[in-house]
């Protein structure tokens, strides 16, 4: 009974490589989106072009940390290499503190998730509505 207060000691790692993938490649779906809604004419491209390129930059930075960082770990990359599962119930690493596994990828995920299922469903009733 007095064991359920302490807490599990569970392995500290960075994130997970497919993690980042599936951050990445929400991004392009958010680009995706954007160009599918912002079809047209006139200046409607440029603006297509500096949403794609300020996503690519937001997306690159966070990107470029991670991968200097896994190349510089010492004990943690083989944790954060292993299976998905064994990431999910880990502890991640964030500044100063740490959080689950799975908490940190629905904070990570959530918002970058939204903006790019908003984007294509914008794109897709934008041209539901326009006939074409």
């Amino acid at each position: 009974m007095a064991n359920d207060l302490v807490p599990v000691r569970r392995p500290k790692t960075d994130f997970h490589p497919g993690f980042v993938g599936a951050i990445l490649a929400l991004g392009a779906v958010f680009i995706l989106g954007a160009w599918a809604f912002l079809s047209g004419r006139g200046y409607i491209g440029l603006v297509a072009g500096v949403v794609t390129f300020f996503t690519l930059l937001v997306m690159a930075i966070p990107y470029d940390l991670w991968r200097i960082k896994s190349g510089h770990d010492g004990g943690n990359a083989r944790l954060a290499r292993g299976s998905f599962r064994e990431w999910l119930n880990s502890d991640v690493e964030i500044w100063d503190d740490h959080l689950s596994g799975r908490e940190a990828m629905i904070n990570a995920l959530l918002p970058i998730g939204a903006v790019a299922i908003g984007a294509v469903l914008f794109a897709l009733a934008f041209h539901i509505s326009t006939g074409g």
